[in-house]
């Protein structure tokens, strides 16, 4: 047994928490700990080839997106590993509209069902954050990386396509 697996054992026996409390925890536990790992190369490798500034950007713009309207969650690390270096590489080295609104929220099947208030909400940000975005890209001409933020949008876009295809 690792010293991970004992110490989720000490947790549930000094605080009485279920199997089910435990699982989420485990799997909490271990998405940070994949997205941590996967940041840490990403950083460092886009750092090394001179395109650290660029995948922060990406990054950022993305981040939104991903955490209200979801996308591809793949089941084991290194395919998710994977794809996601692969997703990033490809905004980055490539250098509009198609909304949101009608393809997001895909939410990974591991998280709770949300309601249809949710639902609405969740599209309704998706849409503005897109909204806000593609005004700031045609405002601002000379802002550099600016391609980046476009380029993350449209993968994320293709992302939810391919997401809420392979739902049905």
């Amino acid at each position: 047994m690792s010293v991970y697996d004992k110490s989720l054992e000490q947790i549930q026996s000094s605080y009485q928490f279920t199997d089910l409390e435990m699982a989420k925890m485990d799997y909490t536990l271990k998405v940070f700990a994949y997205e941590l790992s996967k940041l840490v190369f990403f950083f460092v490798f886009f750092a090394v080839i001179g395109k650290f500034s660029e995948f922060a950007v990406c990054l950022v713009a993305l981040l939104p997106f991903r955490w209200i309207s979801g996308g591809i969650h793949l089941k084991h690390y290194w395919s998710c590993f994977i794809f996601s270096f692969c997703f990033f590489a490809v905004i980055l080295f490539m250098g509009e509209m198609f909304t949101l609104f009608f393809i997001g929220p895909v939410p990974s099947a591991k998280r709770k069902v949300m309601t249809k208030k949710q639902y609405t909400n969740k599209r309704f940000l998706s849409s503005l954050i897109l909204l806000v975005y593609t005004i700031l890209y045609f405002a601002l001409q000379n802002v550099p990386h600016r391609s980046v933020v476009f380029w993350s949008i449209i993968l994320q876009i293709i992302q939810l396509i391919c997401a809420k295809l392979t739902r049905k």
